[in-house]
Order: structure tokens, then sequence, then C-alpha cells
């Protein structure tokens, strides 16, 4: 963090490397504002007419990364300069490549943004954002409902400097952020570094009465429950505790995805400690935890954990019962016990690895509840007791297997056996039907034929058979008795 006075002065020399080049540039935005109140930082705005591609070359060997379509982002002597070529504000409140700084100043997100300052140190002002500074306000200016259409993270924005520099919202501005339904579409992960900055603001209570006028806090997933928590109960809690509530409160109401639960707890400190305090403050949130409990989670996670379903309504504080049982505990660590994991894989080789995990935790309960002694002998008789009834468990289950096994088998034959007999009695069937439709033909064709009876029976055996094989060679429905 550079004094206001030492980022002037750097900053004068980005200034003066562009005006040099015929082309105008200007401290504009949120760098102003910290100018006139005095406030330290190590970032700068910059807007300006010069094409970005100059402006690249101007500071080669230097870090220059492009942002967007209009900014490049400079990193010099440690300073992080926004370079921004100046915007224009469309009539449908669209934002495009402009060429003055009127313009540029006017499309302006806040009032107190719509301030310039060149290498004279004269401050340029086109909606009276100097004023609004004296009262720590943020107007939003005119076209207020377009501003937010098109670029809705201004909401955020506004948060921002409710969280870094503790001004207020105007009312109007609060109401139009309140009614715009883009605000409400803006995903957790562009929200996360402006929510980060709140929870760690020492702005607390300009943080909260900003969300409570736009009510923006409603349209946070996961952490919205939390800051109406804050705003109606005022509690002052660290980032991290608070990061932990908001995961709590997520989870006991089942509204949070693991992606998002990971992306939440990367915001914390120690990200391993916050998801033990959050995963034993759901399992447990009473705070009767069992010695197990204790034992698994220590004593730091189970007291933080406690401290969480207190602040969240969920627990009475149980600090001094914690305590007591924690040091109570026969053990407090894996080292201490006598024959353990090591071991227990070196001399039964039989256990399955799942089978290791839940026999560990067998051991580390019964020592707890005093029904083992933490004894090398003892545990490993134990452990012998459990690989046997293991081992019987692995036999019943090869046997059980071997008798479906066989079941199968006998099962399968026996459907073969009955498919075999229905399509012998569908063809048996499908052979009288055949017969029948051929006698038919057969004795309609000799039926008035002019000749003996026995020469007639001889004819209709004859045309029978004839037809009879037509229908089987040409017929579907005899198709299975070809």
């Amino acid at each position: 963090m550079f004094n206001y006075k030492e980022i002037l002065e750097k900053s004068r020399i980005i200034l003066r490397a562009i005006s040099n080049k015929g082309y105008h540039a200007y401290l504009t935005g949120e760098s102003v504002v910290n100018a006139v109140l005095g406030i330290d930082s190590n970032s700068v705005n910059i807007s300006t007419n010069a094409p970005l591609d100059e402006v690249k070359m101007l500071f080669y060997g230097y870090e220059v990364k492009t942002k967007g379509d209009y900014s490049l982002l400079i990193n010099y002597e440690d300073v992080k300069f926004t370079v921004k070529h100046f915007l224009k504000e469309l009539k449908d409140g669209r934002l495009v490549e402009g060429d003055n700084l009127e313009d540029d100043l006017l499309a302006s997100p806040f009032t107190i943004s719509a301030l310039a300052m060149g290498l004279n140190n004269k401050i340029t002002d086109v909606y009276g954002g100097y004023k609004d500074i004296s009262k720590k306000r943020l107007v939003i200016p005119k076209n207020k409902k377009k501003r937010l259409k098109n670029n809705p993270i201004i909401a955020f924005d506004g948060l921002d400097y409710a969280s870094s520099l503790g001004f207020s919202v105007a009312s109007s501005s609060a109401f139009a952020i309140k009614r715009s339904k883009e605000v409400r579409n803006i995903s957790l992960d562009k929200q996360l570094d402006y929510i980060l900055s709140a929870i760690k603001s020492t702005h607390t209570k300009s943080v909260l009465k900003y969300l409570k006028k736009t009510r923006l806090y409603k349209y946070m997933p996961i952490f919205g429950g939390e800051f109406n928590h804050q705003i109606k109960k005022k509690q002052k809690v660290d980032s991290d505790t608070f990061i932990q509530m908001a995961l709590v409160r997520s989870l006991n109401e089942e509204n949070i995805t693991k992606e998002d639960y990971e992306k939440c707890i990367g915001l914390t400190k120690n990200p391993d400690m916050t998801n033990n305090i959050v995963s034993l403050a759901v399992k447990v949130n009473k705070g009767d935890y069992k010695k197990i409990d204790l034992f698994n989670f220590g004593l730091d996670v189970s007291l933080a954990s406690n401290n969480i379903n207190y602040l969240l309504g969920y627990a009475p504080k149980r600090t001094k019962k914690i305590e007591k049982e924690y040091n109570d505990l026969i053990i407090k660590s894996n080292s201490e016990i006598k024959y353990f994991s090591e071991e227990i894989m070196r001399d039964f080789r039989n256990i399955s690895l799942g089978g290791i995990d839940d026999l560990l935790e067998k051991i580390k309960e019964s020592i707890l509840e005093g029904n083992l002694m933490n004894d090398y002998y003892e545990i490993k008789e134990f452990v012998s007791k459990f690989a046997y009834t293991e081992e019987v468990k692995i036999k019943e289950e090869k046997v059980e297997s071997n008798i479906v096994n066989r079941s199968f088998v006998r099962m399968q034959e026996e459907l073969e056996q009955k498919e075999a007999k229905i399509r012998e009695l569908e063809a048996s069937n499908l052979l009288i039907e055949l017969d029948k439709e051929a006698e038919r033909v057969a004795r309609s064709i000799v039926r008035d034929l002019d000749i003996y009876q026995d020469e007639k029976e001889k004819v209709y055996k004859e045309i029978k058979e004839a037809y009879r094989n037509i229908l089987i060679k040409n017929t579907q429905k005899y198709e299975r008795l070809r």
C-alpha cells in the first residue's frame, strides 16, 4: 500500500508518458476519490484517448495485460494501473469507444466516479461528484435503469465503495438497484470478490446499511441469508466466522452445490480447518459431541463449531463443557494408541482396506468409551477377533455367491426347457392350422371333379400336399416351419 502522495507522483509518470505522445490522459474514478480524501492505495485508474496498442509500446518490458475491449492492466513499480480508453454512452445505455473526456465522465456509473484529474491537479466534475464525496454519498446519475440494465455489476461496485470508504447510497439509487431485474441474475463467481471485501470491511455498518437499502443481499447465493441475519442481529464477527456461518446455514437448508462450497471455503485463511468446523457444525448442531467427535476433530475445531451454531441460534454456548470433556479423554491422538494402523496391516493381511478404516474407528471409539484398554496385547486380541469375523464374512459371501450362481444356472436351464416346450407347442399348433387350410383348399378344388371317388382321393392328397408346400414357402405366418 502506497501513500496517496506517492501514488500521485507515480501516476504523473504514466500521464506524462502518454501526454508526450500527443494524447490526453487523466486520473479518473476511485483514484480521484482517493486523492481528494487522502486515502492510501496500490491501484490507479487512468482514462485516455491514446490507442491501447501505443500505450502497450510505451510500457514495453513491464507486465501489461489486456482487460476487456477497452482497458489494459499495467504493473508499474508495484502499482497496478488500469488504463482505459475514453468511452461514451449511447442513447440505449450501451458503452462504446469515445474520443473525449467529457463523454467518458458522463458515462460513469456514479457521480463520484465522474471526476478526472490531469497533470496540473485540476479536477473536472460533470455531475457534482465532488460534493457527493464530501457527503460520502453514492449517487447513480441520470438513466439509472439503463445503466443498471447494461452494466448491473454497478450495484456491487456501490457495495465496494461502502466496504472500502464507508459511503452510503442515495435513496433514489438504492431504489433503482432494488428494482433492477438484471442485478438479480449476477452469478456467484462475479460476486465473490465484492462479497469478500464486504465481509472483511471495517465499515460494517455502512455495508449492512447499503445491503438493507438496496436489498442486494436477496440476490446473493449462500451469503445473502447471513448478511440478512447480520442486519437483524447486528452481530460483528470476523470474516472466516462469517463465511463458516453462511456455509453451515446453506448446508442445513440444502441450497449449495459442492463446487460453490469449495469456492467459498477457499475464501478463508485456513480452508482445511474451515471444512472441519463446518462439517462438525452440520453433523452435531447442538454441541453435544461424542467422545469420538472430540477425538477426531480436536478441541479448537469443536469449540469453533459450537460457536458457529451458537451464533446461528442452533445451540447453547458449551465452551467449559467441551473443554472438560476433551481434557478427560483417555487418548487425544492416534500416536497414543499402543497398537494401530501399521502394525495391524502388517499382522493381518486378510483385512480389506475398507475393513481397516472401520476397525480403526472401532478401536478409537472402544478405547474412548472405556470398553477396550489402551494396551498392545488387548488391542491385538480385539483386532484378531475382528479379523476372524472379517474372514468368516468373506467366506460366507463367497458361499452365498456360489449358491446364487448355481441357482441362476439352474433357473436358466429350467427357463430354456420351458421355452423349448413352448416353441414345440407353437410349432404343433401351427402344423394343425396349416393342415386345415391346405385341406380346405384341396377339397374345394376336387369337389366338382367328374372322376371316380378313388381318383378324387388321390388327387385331393396331391393338391393338399402341393398347396401345403406353397403356403410354407411363401407365407410369413408359416416361416418357422420351413
